[in-house]
């Protein structure tokens, strides 16, 4: 993907609650991002919920079965998600992992 390659930003919901949720939970798993005939889900997380979830898992299970394609934000705001997405294109990012196959475009929200 270059540059000026263009893609789609999805959630599963788009709404006021579903962002207050994300800015205040610090994360968000249910982006999605279609580039050509391929679409990627993301993890965004915020670096204090990524800990947070971290010293949890470590607590109660001794491990931390860490989630596919997470990616770091230092808010878990729409925008920021996608000001992000526009960087992870630039850099090549989408060529490094694989494409997510459970989910049907149409039933997502288009946020970009």
């Amino acid at each position: 993907m270059t540059a000026d390659q263009k893609f789609n930003v999805f959630f599963e919901t788009d709404s006021e609650l579903a962002e207050w949720e994300a800015e205040n939970r610090g994360w968000r798993n249910d982006v999605y991002v279609a580039i050509n005939d391929d679409i990627f889900r993301l993890n965004i997380y915020t670096p204090t919920r990524l800990l947070q979830d971290y010293e949890t898992e470590i607590k109660d299970y001794g491990y931390y079965p860490i989630d596919c394609n997470i990616v770091l934000v230092p808010y878990a705001k729409k925008e920021t998600i996608i000001a992000t997405i526009h960087k992870l294109v630039e850099q090549g990012y989408f060529r490094e992992i694989k494409p997510y196959s459970g989910r049907n475009i149409e039933q997502l929200s288009r946020v970009y």
